[in-house]
Parts: structure tokens; C-alpha cells; sequence
């Protein structure tokens, strides 16, 4: 069996380069033959790279048993940042449940909260936590980049406008990132700013460096910046109503996870044959793992009483779908780094864009 961190290091190379043959493939002018071949290369490379972490894990189990018991490997626990709390919270952790099954780990979501938002612990054993970590880390910041963007002090007016209002925000979503504040009375306003809106003065916002505007005028100025960087790069504008924010931006996230879950369906089909009944035989440490953490969710359940009212039903909520969205979130899923790359940081462009 092969050091560890030097297969990780093969499988971050054989990822990274996946995603450049990816991002060539996106690139607007490209012929669609050579997009495709870079495409089915960029896969082949995934695939790679997960092989090589099946095949450490299948040596990492031949190499267990002939150790004696007190020095076989055991599985260990991994606690990870889920994010804080929006509307795109439950893809996220969606995702990261697919991407556990997927390493062969174990997972419950939601079992610390601190100031980074929601918290993760993940069971498995190194090799696969590790292999876990990589692709959930670089897969997250991917999806998060364009679902949740913020203002980029190194863009234009025109450049965020684009970026922010084609993954969903509407013109004054996008101006309160910009610092504007809605006036909704001096209660909830606050007497700090010194200063109060005209009384006529319809739907007021209030700017640290502009002062009071109605909200007309305030979204009209990111409107027109859109327009302008629409404009610029010949393409039509993107609508979206202005109640219909939160619907499109989860219709994106359901569209991306969706893509994901294919796409890491599609590379277990590529597995050795058999590979998964040898790695079963380290099913009982985890599962033990798991138990011992984890002794409320095997808790015997409290008899009810029998004249206990019975309980409701819970509502189902069906959510409406934006198909546009949906299929931008998609697209931007295949370009996904799954397993992990080199590059870590930075925010992508919109969806779609």
C-alpha cells in the first residue's frame, strides 16, 4: 500500500487537470466536437482518480488483517462546516450526505452550531474521510460561488450587477449589498443615522454616502448597470420577478445537487466489480463508530399512552420550480471538481454566465 498523502496528491493532479479540460470545453467558440472530447477526457480523469483512492482502500484492508487486532486502523471522525443558514442550506447538506455515501462513510448533519453556521461529523475510515474532504471542500465553494455570491470590490457596478442578478438577486437585493438599507419605521431603523426620510418620500432607502432614495431610484441604477454588462457581452437580460429570488436561486441548487448525484452514480459505475463487497468487512467499525457517538439516534422510543391524541401529519410542501434555473445550476454542476484540485479560493463567475 502506497503512502497516503502521495496518492492524494496523484488524485489532486488527475482532478485538477479535469477541471482545466472542463473549463476549455465551456469556453464560448469552442467547436462542440472538440468540447465533447475534453469533456469524455475530464471524465476519464475523475474516474481515475477515484479508482485510485478504491484501490488504496482495498490494500489499506489487506494490510489491516494481517496486523494484529490492537494495531489495526480504525475509523475516525471528521467534524466539517456545512454554512450558515439561507435558503440553499438543506442542497448543500443534500450534497454532502451524496458525497459521504459516494466515499464510503458515514454522516449527521447538523450537530453543532458556531459562528461559521452548521456543522457536520463525518465517520469513516482516513483514507476515505480524507478522499471525502478534498471533493466536498472544492465541490462547496464551487456551488456556493455562484448560489450565494457577494459583491467583488475588484468588479465594476456592471461586472457584479451581472454576476450577482444571473444567480437570482433582484436590483434591491443587490443595492443592500451594496450597503443600502430599507427604512421600515424609526423603531426598527434606529435614531444612529441622525437623519429621517423625506415624508413623501415612497419606499425609502438610505445609503451612508448618498443619503435617502426611494427604492425606484436605487434599483434602477443596478438595472441599468446589468443592462449595460448585458449589453457589452451581446447577450439578452436575464428576468426575474422580483419575488421570484429565493424560488430561482433553489431551483438552481436543486438543479446542481441533482447533476452531482449523476455524476458520482456515473463514476461508481466505473468501479472494480466486487471492490465493494471487500471494503463491507470494515462496515462493523464504522457502524460501531457511529452507535457509540451517536447513542440518541438508537434510543428505544417512549410508549404513548393510549389515549395520547394522535399526532398530525406533517405538511408537504411542494416547492415551485424555475426550469431556467434549474437547468443553469445543472450546466454549472458538470464543470464541478469533484474529488478536489489545487486551486482552493476564489468565487466563479454567475450561473450561466
Amino acid at each position: 500500500m502506497g503512502d497516503l498523502e502521495s496518492v492524494l496528491s496523484k488524485v489532486r493532479g488527475l482532478t485538477a487537470k479535469a477541471e482545466s479540460l472542463t473549463n476549455s470545453a465551456e469556453q464560448p467558440g469552442t467547436p462542440e466536437h472538440e468540447a465533447s472530447a475534453w469533456r469524455a477526457e475530464a471524465d476519464a480523469c475523475r474516474t481515475m482518480a477515484d479508482a485510485l483512492m478504491l484501490k488504496y482502500a482495498i490494500s489499506e484492508v489487506g494490510e489491516n488483517k494481517a496486523k494484529p487486532l490492537t494495531d489495526q486502523a480504525k475509523p475516525i471522525i471528521l467534524t466539517i462546516n456545512i454554512g450558515p443558514q439561507s435558503e440553499i442550506l438543506g442542497y448543500v447538506t443534500w450534497m454532502m450526505q451524496e458525497m459521504a455515501r459516494h466515499c464510503r462513510c458515514r454522516i449527521r448533519p447538523y450537530t453543532s452550531y458556531t459562528s461559521e453556521g452548521w456543522n457536520a461529523k463525518i465517520y469513516g475510515f482516513e483514507s476515505d474521510v480524507r478522499y471525502f474532504e478534498l471533493m466536498y471542500t472544492t465541490t462547496r465553494l464551487h456551488m456556493l460561488g455562484v448560489l450565494l455570491p457577494r459583491v467583488s470590490k475588484a468588479e465594476s457596478l456592471e461586472d457584479n450587477a451581472y454576476r450577482l442578478h444571473n444567480s437570482g438577486y433582484n436590483w434591491l437585493q443587490i443595492a443592500e449589498m451594496y450597503g443600502w438599507e430599507r427604512y421600515r419605521g424609526a423603531m426598527y431603523f434606529g435614531e444612529h443615522n441622525g437623519t429621517r426620510p423625506p415624508a413623501d418620500m415612497k419606499v425609502p432607502y438610505w445609503h451612508v454616502e448618498h443619503g435617502w432614495q426611494p427604492a425606484t431610484q436605487v434599483g434602477s441604477r443596478i438595472k441599468r448597470a446589468y443592462h449595460r454588462a448585458c449589453a457589452a457581452r451581446g447577450e439578452s437580460v436575464q428576468k426575474i420577478a422580483a419575488n421570484g429570488s429565493a424560488t430561482y436561486r433553489k431551483s438552481a441548487a436543486d438543479g446542481y445537487v441533482g447533476m452531482i448525484i449523476r455524476r458520482l452514480a456515473m463514476m461508481r459505475r466505473e468501479r472494480t466489480a466486487g471492490a465493494e463487497m471487500v471494503l463491507a468487512s470494515r462496515g462493523d467499525a464504522l457502524d460501531s463508530l457511529f452507535r457509540t457517538d451517536n447513542p440518541d439516534l438508537f434510543a428505544e422510543p417512549e410508549e404513548e399512552e393510549s389515549n395520547a391524541k394522535p399526532r398530525r401529519r406533517a405538511r408537504v410542501h411542494h416547492m415551485t420550480i424555475n426550469p431556467d434555473a434549474y437547468r443553469r445550476g445543472a450546466a454549472h454542476a458538470q464543470s464541478a471538481d469533484l474529488s478536489g484540485s489545487a486551486r482552493m479560493g476564489g468565487e466563479r463567475g454567475a450561473i450561466g454566465s
